[in-house]
């Protein structure tokens, strides 16, 4: 058991994203260490709202960045940490 890490890129971002989880796999990181998800933003809400996921990290706007944060709180019993 170990951590695993799912990124979901901004849909213009995706093919660096991509690139980098091939460039992973041929480091050696075993399979589904490192997970790209791609697809619209409701996508990246859906991910942060899961109650699975522990740990968020965001780049983005503002506007943006308190949709996530209500999304999370909303979804389980964990508080958004916010870094600037």
């Amino acid at each position: 058991m170990g951590n695993t890490v799912v990124l979901k890129p901004a849909t213009y971002t995706r093919l660096s994203a991509l690139l980098f989880a091939e460039i992973c796999a041929e480091a050696g990181l075993p399979p589904g260490v490192f997970n790209v998800v791609t697809g619209p933003g409701a996508m990246g809400s859906m991910l942060a709202g899961h109650p699975d996921v522990d740990k968020v990290a965001f780049t983005g706007s503002t506007e943006v960045s308190q949709c996530v944060a209500i999304r999370m709180s909303r979804a389980a019993v964990r508080t958004p940490k916010v870094v600037f």
